[in-house]
């Protein structure tokens, strides 16, 4: 058990009898009464977000979760397979459970997959991926100082906007997090 004052964002806590991750916390102090942590918490099972008020000395069970590294292998009809970089062994997961982390898998990706009790509950990407522009409109020179942008379909099937002189072919650096183009790879 700890503090409700010591939740941090990526702590993972039971919560209703179901694993959250924390998303933001935000500790307030009102003018009337005692102070409470606003916590935002996202279901790892359901996928909802869930906002709750704590009282700054009430007691969260924090859980550990387990990292392992591993990488993507392939998707079929059945989820994504992905192999565990030490032990060799491939597991399995469902496209549901993947959700919109999809548009960022391309094989071969190293990642971290964390686990509790045994049971895969979250992915873990890099800050990063590097993709492959399969359809855009093509480029124009000249352009690169304006910050107009195009549409553009990576290899994954995830569309973004794009600089005007990103061309078909090309491989770009996509944020995970905000989903952004970065820069040139």
């Amino acid at each position: 058990m700890i503090n409700a004052n010591d939740l941090k964002r990526g702590m993972a806590i039971k919560f209703n009898n179901s694993i959250c991750v924390v998303v933001s916390t935000e500790h307030i102090k009102p003018g009337k009464g005692g102070a409470y942590i606003q916590a935002v918490l996202r279901d790892l099972k359901s996928g909802r977000t869930l906002n709750n008020r704590f009282r700054s000395q009430e007691g969260v069970e924090d859980i550990r979760l387990e990292g392992k590294p591993m990488q993507f292998l392939y998707k079929d009809a059945n989820g994504f397979h992905f192999m565990d970089l030490e032990t060799y062994e491939t597991i399995m997961l469902p496209v549901d459970f993947v959700g919109e982390n999809a548009s960022f898998l391309v094989p071969e990706l190293e990642l971290e997959v964390e686990f509790y009790e045994n049971e895969p509950v979250l992915i873990n990407l890099p800050a990063s991926v590097d993709l492959k522009v399969v359809e855009t409109v093509p480029g124009e020179k000249g352009n690169s100082v304006a910050n107009v942008q195009k549409p553009a379909t990576l290899e994954t099937g995830y569309t973004l906007n794009v600089p005007l002189f990103i061309n078909q072919g090309e491989v770009i650096k996509v944020d995970t997090r905000s989903g952004k183009y970065l820069g040139r790879a």
